[in-house]
């Protein structure tokens, strides 16, 4: 199963066989429909990665960043001896650097949509392509 994860990183672990990042991301609390309300929780995964990723991942990345990750959920665990437990494996694929959304993004687009809306001009083509000297 493919998921794609955003939040902050917690800790970054190197073995000989992997790297292992530590995220978590905010789950937003509600209010039930008999009025009970659920607080906000963080919730906590490990994304293991392959050991090409290891010098990637030191170079680019640290505690507290904000990535997006790309990968895939295995439903089985494995103990240290290899054994099959209960639980689940996030094999990371891929991982980037992730950005801020701003609270004014609405207001930002419609700026530059009345900016192109009141634009009306007409290219100069024969002025473009005359010499300039």
């Amino acid at each position: 199963m493919d998921i794609n994860f955003l939040g902050h990183i917690d800790g970054i672990r190197y073995t000989e066989t992997a790297a292992i990042v530590t995220a978590s991301e905010r789950r937003k609390g509600f209010r039930k429909s008999d009025g009970t309300i659920v607080d906000d929780e963080i919730l906590t995964f490990r994304f293991l990665f392959k050991p090409y990723f290891k010098s990637y991942i030191s170079k680019h990345f640290n505690s507290g960043m904000l990535v997006k990750i790309k990968g895939v959920m295995l439903p089985y665990a494995k103990d240290h001896q290899g054994n099959i437990i209960d639980g689940f494996t996030l094999l990371g694929q891929t991982i980037d650097m992730a950005s801020y959304q701003t609270s004014s993004v609405k207001a930002e687009k419609r700026m530059m949509k009345e900016s192109q809306a009141a634009s009306n001009e007409t290219p100069d083509l024969d002025g473009f392509q005359q010499p300039d000297f």
